[in-house]
């Protein structure tokens, strides 16, 4: 159980700490983390533009984060991608594969769906989709045409909302309160304002203060009763707002907070009319972080209304903490957000531009030292203006999760561009004006929620309608793979193969097997594939789009041609692999093993492949229950004199007891075949000392007909998005202006960096003075990498 940790910081006088255990307390710390150990998955959707011209294929790599434990997640295998209208209209969606955490796909955008205009783009996983606490992540690209896009906008009176803020959620009278300024207008998006007043009702000025580029800031008041009070604005334009500020509290609390480099001072205030009521009562401080709580009791010592006290930046969680003060029955009173950026998980990547080779331009990347990195980098023209991303992967991560409400250029936040004072300054303004956090204390969404499955894959689940007698078993092939599947029949005459890899529009082959002789049957059936692709309309908040003021009428209607050039190689400064070693994973050098691959005259001379394996010195006996394969000589490793049965493949499946379907494989339907004789070869701890033997068949276009009549094929309708390779767009000219605005050099989604290995990646030569280079990724340990990089000549 947790137990109460007892404030051992620097300490103010004021502060008195409790140091009894409090079972309360325990149950409620107990309460909190339950509360978190679901919905712990965030996703984030790096774009490699989001302005596109016609005939563009937009291109993208997504991320998913576990939020506990701060690494990638390694759990996630499908991820969810949706594409909308701007109003919100479905229009499409594909599944993209996802490993530790990764996934990289594209959508075509050369079809009358996609017209020039505005779309929302959306990645969630189902897991995710199981919460109220939305973690998705949602990004809006536009598509340019040779029409103009920039319809006149419809002249209407400009609204503003101006919102006043204090901190903690209180404004309490006759002690001094900061309140935080926000200004909005009617597209929720902050507006600057060139200077603020704090007036009384004699308009006498009691505060001023100046606007960020969001239209916030903050201002210190102590507010009497019965007296009033106003915000006054000056804006840009010379408009004037103003605002009443609402009376204060008559008793309750205050919350005032210092933030310094190096600690967070912590003031937590109330009034004489309150005090005799609370003076001796405990209060808890918690600090808190997706289900971690560091928790302080204190009292208000003998006629004093402050207690103060300083947290050093070491001892909070790194990013975001949520300040909750609760009294002593652990409802909360007053709350603020603080951002820590002490430990935070970022580290750095380099680029630098090479020498050119023929016609491609080499790019280096470095700076991982002692890590091991996985990110997606974007190259486009040094002048473009087609990346326009209101977030990046530092704040997806590191901000969104814990803020109510939206953030507006979110990336800002974490650019290196901007002082790191201006910055911090700017984004504690943003907290102290988001008032309380998104988790709450007393009706969290998450308490009733189970914690739901995560998906792995596709399954398959079907019916036979009629049954041969002595066939028990149902294999699937992918017929562009190979993979093959077994599985039992149930007594219902039902199958289910669980959290298979399938690609969407793959062909895959099924049969009925089991009878003596291992001859496959064509099976009649029922068959569904799940889980489903999404296909409903956006519910959330439609996003505000950016307007464009290009003049899209210079865009030739052919500027992108329909042919591509391919433009990706990346060297990941790693041995290339040997095929033999990569496909069949073990040792292929030992003089015991062989590596064949099946032409014709092998194909001739072994009618079935048992017929090869019996030739490469293995026991082959064929019985009236179906085929025995053992090795010709007992083995010190098996651990007796019996003869030791090695381990089967077929395409990747381990075949066990039943190797009835190796009794009618002909060798022309195989397409190699690696033996390994040798008693060390085997491994994982079963059946050791008899070798292996890993045989893979034939894909669908590489097969004979002879089993067409004994499967039947199917071409599914779900499943992953395949793999593609980006193709650089053949542009009209990469000397014209709309190119070096809105054109692409390359994508390179599944970078790899080792321990100070740089990486090489090679484009296509567009002869440009300058690049610019956008890196979104994370290293196996959950460091967090964003950046945008200038490579000149």
């Amino acid at each position: 159980m947790k137990k109460i940790t007892i404030l051992y910081l620097f300490v103010f006088t004021s502060i008195v700490c409790i140091a009894q255990i409090n079972p309360r307390l325990e149950k409620f710390q107990t309460d909190y983390a339950k509360d978190f150990s679901v919905n712990s998955k965030a996703v984030y959707l790096h774009l490699n533009k989001n302005i596109l011209l016609e005939n563009e294929s937009l291109w993208f790599a997504g991320y998913v984060y576990d939020l506990h434990t701060g690494r990638p997640d390694s759990q996630t295998a499908n991820l969810n991608i949706s594409i909308f209208k701007d109003d919100g209209e479905f229009l499409h969606s594909e599944v993209l594969y996802t490993y530790f955490g990764k996934a990289s796909g594209y959508l075509k955008l050369k079809n009358k769906s996609f017209q020039p205009g505005n779309y929302i783009i959306r990645a969630s996983t189902n897991y995710i989709d199981s919460f109220e606490d939305d973690h998705s992540h949602t990004s809006t690209f536009k598509i340019l045409g040779s029409e103009n896009l920039d319809q006149p906008i419809n002249q209407q009176p400009f609204q503003y909302d101006l919102q006043l803020l204090p901190e903690g959620g209180h404004l309490l009278a006759n002690v001094m309160n900061t309140i935080g300024v926000k200004l909005l207008n009617h597209h929720g998006r902050g507006v600057e304002f060139e200077k603020g007043y704090v007036l009384n009702k004699n308009n006498d000025t009691l505060a001023d203060f100046n606007s960020n580029k969001f239209g916030m800031a903050s201002f210190n008041l102590n507010p009497k009763t019965q007296e009033d009070y106003k915000v006054f604005l000056k804006m840009k334009d010379g408009e004037k707002l103003e605002s009443v500020i609402e009376e204060p509290e008559t008793k309750g609390f205050s919350l005032s907070s210092t933030i310094s480099p190096e600690f967070i001072r912590l003031s937590f205030l109330t009034n004489e009319k309150t005090y005799p009521e609370i003076k001796d009562h405990t209060f808890f401080l918690g600090l808190s972080k997706n289900g971690k709580i560091k928790t302080y009791a204190f009292k208000y010592p003998s006629e004093r209304l402050t207690a103060t006290f300083e947290i050093n930046k070491d001892s909070l969680f790194s990013g975001v903490n949520t300040i909750t003060i609760f009294n002593d029955n652990f409802e909360p009173l007053l709350e603020r957000l603080v951002f820590n950026d002490f430990d935070t998980k970022r580290v750095s990547l380099k680029a630098e531009r090479r020498k050119i080779k023929d016609d491609s331009l080499e790019i280096l990347l470095s700076g991982m030292e002692n890590q091991i990195s996985n990110v997606s980098v974007s190259v486009l023209p040094g002048d473009t203006q087609a990346y326009e991303a209101q977030n990046n992967i530092l704040s997806k991560f590191l901000l969104e999760p814990y803020l109510k409400g939206e953030i507006e250029d979110g990336a800002y936040y974490f650019s290196k561009d901007i002082s790191k004072r201006r910055r911090n300054y700017d984004l504690d303004l943003l907290l102290l004006n988001q008032g309380w956090s998104k988790y709450d204390w007393n009706d969290n969404p998450n308490d009733n929620v189970k914690q739901p499955a995560i998906v792995q894959g596709f399954n398959i689940d079907g019916k036979i309608f009629e049954r041969t007698r002595n066939r028990n078993q149902i294999f699937i092939r992918n017929e562009r793979s190979g993979e093959m599947e077994i599985v039992q029949l149930k007594n219902d005459q039902s199958f289910a193969f669980e959290k298979m890899y399938i690609e969407d529009s793959t062909e895959i082959a099924i049969g009925m097997i089991g009878d003596r002789k291992g001859k496959i049957q064509k099976p009649s059936m029922s068959l569904d594939i799940t889980p489903r692709k999404i296909k409903k309309n956006y519910e959330g908040k439609i996003p505000l789009f950016k307007k464009h003021l290009s003049n899209t009428r210079e865009i030739p209607k052919n500027f992108v041609s329909d042919a591509e050039v391919l433009d990706t190689v990346t060297i990941h400064g790693e041995r290339t692999a040997d095929k033999k070693k990569d496909f069949f994973i073990a040792p292929t050098t030992s003089a015991s093993s062989d590596y064949i691959e099946i032409d014709e005259n092998i194909a001739r001379s072994n009618m079935y492949i048992t017929d090869l394996i019996q030739k490469k010195f293995f026991i082959v006996r064929r019985t009236p229950a179906g085929v025995e394969i053992t090795a010709r000589m007992p083995s010190r490793i098996a651990g007796d004199a019996s003869l030791p049965i090695p381990q089967i493949f077929l395409n990747g499946t381990r075949l066990r007891d039943d190797l009835n379907i190796l009794t009618t494989l002909l060798t022309s339907e195989v397409k190699s075949i690696y033996i390994n004789r040798s008693p060390a070869a085997g491994f994982g701890g079963f059946n050791q000392g008899g070798g292996v033997i890993r045989i893979q068949t034939k894909t669908g276009s590489e097969r004979s007909g002879v089993t067409s009549n004994s499967v039947t094929k199917i071409t599914t309708s779900n499943g992953y998005q395949p793999r593609k390779k980006f193709y650089a767009p053949k542009y009209l000219s990469y000397k014209n202006r709309i190119f070096r605005n809105y054109g692409a050099i390359g994508w390179f989604p599944l970078v790899k960096t080792s321990q100070n290995v740089p990486v090489t990646l090679s484009v296509l030569n567009t002869l440009e003075d300058s690049l610019k280079i956008f890196i979104q990724g994370f290293t196996t340990d959950g460091q967090l990498i964003s950046e945008e990089l200038n490579l000149k000549n």
